[in-house]
């Protein structure tokens, strides 16, 4: 699962050796400033909007990638095993928004916030 890491510059991705070859992704960085919203999700899946282009998607189990749609483009990294997540929406990155299941979806809320 990827882990999110926030310091007082930049918020880091990491991603697992898996999610990076379904992906067809490295792990993410950009600048703190760039977050515009954050928010905790009792049900991360439902968040998931677009097709997949590219990544992996097995949709009982994990959707990991990139998802388009016309206007945006979100990373997702979720997992059905882990419902709950964040949702944090960007301003001038490659990625509208980051969608990442997590056990403590508050906490990064708050680091984000902090």
């Amino acid at each position: 699962m990827a882990s999110i890491e926030v310091t007082n510059e930049v918020v880091r991705v990491r991603l697992s050796s898996w999610e990076r070859f379904g992906a067809l992704h490295g792990d993410l960085t950009f600048p703190r400033s760039s977050v515009v919203a954050a928010d905790a999700v009792p049900d991360i899946v439902d968040q998931v909007r677009g097709v997949r282009a590219p990544g992996f998607g097995w949709p009982s189990h994990a959707l990991v990638g990139t998802w388009r749609g016309r206007g945006y483009r979100d990373f997702v990294s979720v997992y059905r095993a882990q419902p709950q997540g964040v949702v944090v929406q960007l301003k001038a990155e490659a990625f509208d928004r980051l969608l990442l299941s997590c056990p403590e979806p508050k906490s990064v809320v708050a680091a984000l916030y902090a």
